[in-house]
Order: structure tokens, then C-alpha cells, then sequence
């Protein structure tokens, strides 16, 4: 960046300018300011015909920088013409970065599974074909995911089956994409781990994931951040300690601030936390609030995945208040989301919990 701007801008300017970007964005908070470098540099690639610069710097762009401040929806169009130009240009390493990047946004914006799970399949496989292995292994992981929710592995908490062994990666991954790799395992199995209500050991892995990488996609942190503050309000209910407490608000906090930056990503996800967080302070109307707030924002957004977890979460509150039909009312639109998301082993998971709910308050009724 700073050779561009005491020599003069060149074909690799936009790249400086928009790696910066990301780092602006991810590492140090200023997402405005990194926003503004990520245009910048998109827009100095204007100025060269440059294909293979092009593809670079839109995995950068769409992959990294502008999910801080724009639907996640819209960068899933840039990445696959940018994956489709650097196969045909010659830059394989781009063109799996931006393959990558697409996959994984695809998931986070809630794709249907089962189509996300072919093309992550296809994916890796022409991954394997170009010796891209570094860019395997991140996907392998969120299609591990992706097979886990449909209910394709023994154990849907461990990342294991089809498309990866997580004991095996963890042994093998090589030292230049280590800590992002290592960080993404975590991070999945946390979220695995709190989907299905292992929340100690959801837990244990959240402790793993807290120091992110530069690298990541950056998706995947704020998804981190949402579910370690998540399984925090849990854990402070439960243990009724106060360190809980602090991590669960700070995750508040964040939130707070990514959601003033991009309202379609990140304020459902604000209004969840803050649901969490009223119930932990004793506010119950102010929770009911936040969680049909969610719900509804999740919703028109287009994030079936998080409109599930709302309406599950919601579920367990008013289970917990006494309201059984309104609890009834919630898992029962929480397991149909996540059946139209194709989560079918979670939705199976809330059914269970639905009919347990019912199955006590009708014993209840009859020992009146």
C-alpha cells in the first residue's frame, strides 16, 4: 500500500489494497475503513485487464471484507464468475480460494443441505484433482458439517465420516494453513456440540476458538463469536457463574456494532443474544421481544438455519416459563425450518424435545 502510494498505482495495488482491507476488517475492528479499501481496490482493477488480479482480489473482497456490510446472498454470485475466470485463466490457487469461500458463505447464509453437500462433494473432489489441498481440507471440514446435519454420521457431534476424519486431519494438516484449519475444526464442532445440546463441551471448544486467524473467512468469525456467546448465557444459567456472564455480554457488545455495520447480516443474530441475555437478567417480556425479533428478521433475511435456532431457543424459553403451547408453537416452526434447511438429524433433535415437553405436561394434567 504504501509503495503504491509513494510510486504509483500498478496491477498488484488492488491486491495490497484490499489484503489490507481484510485485515482492517477481521483483526482490527475497522470495518469501515477496511470497506473502504476493499472498493478501493476493486476499483483500481478497473484501470488493468488483468484476469488473474481480478480473481485474487474478489476472493478478498467477497470472501472476506464484504460480509461486514452486505448481505452475505450477494457475494455468492462475484465468487463463483471469479472461480469460473481463474479456472479458465490458468489460476487454479485463486480460483479454489474463491470456490472455497463461495461453499462456506453458501452454508452460512443457509443454502439447502443437500444441495450445498453435491457441491461441496464435486468441489473437493476437483480440489483433490488440482493438488489444492490447502484449500480441501477447510471445505472437507464444513462438508463434514453439512453430512452431519443430514444425519450422515455416526456421531453427529464428531467431525467424522464421508468427507473427513477429525483425528486424522488434526494429525496431518500441514504448517502453512495450520491454525486456520485447526480453528475451523473447533469452530464446527462447537457449533455441533451447542446444536445438540452438549453445552460443557460446546464450551471447551469455544475456549479453542477465541484467538481467530488472519485468514479466515470472515463469516466464520462472527458465526463464532454468535455461538460462544450462546453457549456462554447457557452456561451462566446453568452454573450461575459470573465469567459466563462477561463472555455473553461481550459477544452483546460485538454484535452490536456488526449489526450497525450490516443490519441484514448480523441484527438477528444481535436480537438472539440479547434474547439469551434478558432471560438471564429476568426480563421475560423483553426476551419474548427479542427472540420474535429474530425470528422474523432471520426470516425475511432469508436465514432458515438461524430462523430454526430462534424459534428452537424460544421453544426452550417458554418451556421453561410454563407455556406449553406456546413452546409447542415454536418447535414445532423450529423443526419444520430445519427439515426445509435439510438439518433432518436437528430436527429430529427437537421433535424429541417437543414430544418429551408434551409427554410431561399431559402426565401433569392427569395428576391433578
Amino acid at each position: 500500500v504504501l509503495l503504491s502510494l509513494n510510486y504509483g498505482i500498478c496491477k498488484h495495488s488492488a491486491f495490497g489494497f484490499a489484503a489490507y482491507g481484510m485485515l482492517l476488517c477481521q483483526q482490527m475492528g475497522d470495518i469501515k475503513t477496511g470497506s473502504r479499501l476493499g472498493k478501493l481496490g476493486g476499483k483500481m482493477l478497473e484501470g488493468f485487464n488483468e484476469p488473474s488480479c481480478f480473481v485474487r482480489v474478489n476472493a478478498i473482497i467477497y470472501g472476506r471484507i464484504n460480509v461486514w456490510n452486505e448481505p452475505i446472498q450477494m457475494s455468492l454470485k462475484p465468487l463463483l464468475e471469479s472461480h469460473k475466470t481463474g479456472m479458465s485463466t490458468g489460476d487454479i490457487e485463486s480460483a479454489m480460494q474463491n470456490l472455497q469461500a463461495y461453499l462456506i458463505l453458501s452454508f452460512h447464509s443457509g443454502e439447502k443441505l443437500e444441495v450445498l453437500s453435491n457441491k461441496m462433494k464435486v468441489a473437493c473432489s476437483k480440489m483433490k484433482e488440482y493438488n489444492q489441498d490447502l484449500m480441501a481440507i477447510p471445505t472437507k471440514i464444513c462438508w463434514q458439517c453439512v453430512l452431519n446435519l443430514l444425519g450422515q454420521s455416526d456421531d453427529p457431534i464428531q467431525l467424522s465420516g464421508d468427507a473427513l476424519d477429525q483425528k486424522e486431519t488434526l494429525k496431518t494438516i500441514h504448517e502453512s494453513i495450520r491454525d486456520w484449519s485447526e480453528w475451523f475444526i473447533y469452530c464446527n464442532s462447537m457449533w455441533l456440540a451447542y446444536w445438540f445440546g452438549r453445552y460443557d463441551l460446546a464450551a471447551e471448544l469455544a475456549a479453542n476458538t477465541r484467538c481467530t486467524p488472519a485468514m479466515c473467512i470472515g463469516v466464520t468469525s462472527c458465526d463464532r463469536l454468535f455461538c460462544d456467546g450462546l453457549i456462554s448465557f447457557v452456561l451462566a444459567q446453568k452454573k450461575k457463574e459470573k465469567r459466563w456472564r462477561d463472555i455473553g455480554f461481550e459477544a452483546v457488545e460485538k454484535m452490536r456494532k456488526w449489526a450497525d455495520t450490516s443490519e441484514w447480516n448480523f441484527r438477528h443474530k444481535f436480537e438472539l443474544l440479547c434474547a439469551e441475555l434478558f432471560i438471564l437478567d429476568n426480563y421475560k417480556e423483553r426476551a419474548a421481544k427479542s427472540y420474535d425479533n429474530a425470528i422474523s428478521l432471520a426470516c425475511s433475511h432469508g436465514f432458515i438455519n438461524d430462523e430454526a435456532l430462534a424459534c428452537e431457543r424460544a421453544g426452550i424459553f417458554y418451556q421453561s416459563c410454563g407455556n406449553f403451547n406456546a413452546a409447542s408453537t415454536y418447535y414445532s416452526r423450529s423443526h419444520d425450518c430445519y427439515k426445509k434447511w435439510g438439518a433432518h438429524i436437528k430436527a429430529k433433535h427437537v421433535g424429541k424435545r417437543k414430544a418429551a415437553m408434551e409427554g410431561k405436561a399431559s402426565v401433569g394434567v392427569c395428576n391433578r
